[in-house]
């Protein structure tokens, strides 16, 4: 089956974890931080200091344009794919809204997913798992500035360039059960799973 998937939400929304399972599931790639295969030959530790420079001294053009890279990477190199984040969270992480421009030439020049699920959960089952994660992650602090309106960010960026998306909310669900919803969406789309 050939399907691109991309799996999009804040932090701690359970976009890793379901994104490796659906794969292992469907027997497609997936790919976390695509601008890694790229640059650095998969070593993350030299991404995430890049990242960390990036993301604290560089202008949001720039950071647009970098995570950019990531997504052609990933519409230029997969037929069948699920990645852990795509044009949606380059939107919402980098002021998208104020660099319409920018979004409209990438989102006319990249493939669409097939579909895009957006995971949702509230900020305490987020804050929960992150600290599982990772109890040293800075992000953990700032969990509970996060807003609807925040969410609505993504959703409006969805509904503008016209994505096929599902909302799930998984802050009382067990990854199987997301899962499940998940497959039963691509079975709607594409009318079989392997």
């Amino acid at each position: 089956m050939e399907i691109f998937i991309s799996i999009e939400g804040i932090d701690g929304s359970g976009k890793t974890s379901t994104g490796k399972r659906l794969s292992e599931e469907l027997e497609i790639d997936f790919v976390e931080k695509p601008m890694q295969y790229i640059m650095l030959k998969n070593n993350i530790k030299d991404y995430q200091k890049v990242v960390s420079n990036l993301n604290k001294n560089h202008s949001e053009i720039e950071k647009i344009l970098f995570y950019a890279c990531g997504n052609a990477y990933i519409s230029e190199n997969y037929d069948s794919v699920i990645v852990d984040r795509y044009l949606v969270s380059n939107y919402f992480h980098n002021n998208g809204e104020n660099n319409d421009n920018v979004f409209n030439a990438l989102v006319s020049s990249l493939k669409k997913p097939d579909i895009t699920f957006l995971l949702y959960c509230n900020n305490e089952i987020r804050k929960e798992r992150m600290i599982l994660r990772n109890p040293n992650d800075p992000s953990i602090e700032v969990t509970d500035n996060f807003t609807e309106n925040e969410f609505q960010k993504m959703i409006t960026f969805l509904e503008k360039y016209k994505f096929n998306y599902f909302i799930i909310d998984n802050s009382k669900l067990e990854i199987e059960e997301t899962i499940k919803i998940m497959k039963n969406k691509i079975l709607e789309i594409k009318g079989n799973i392997k």
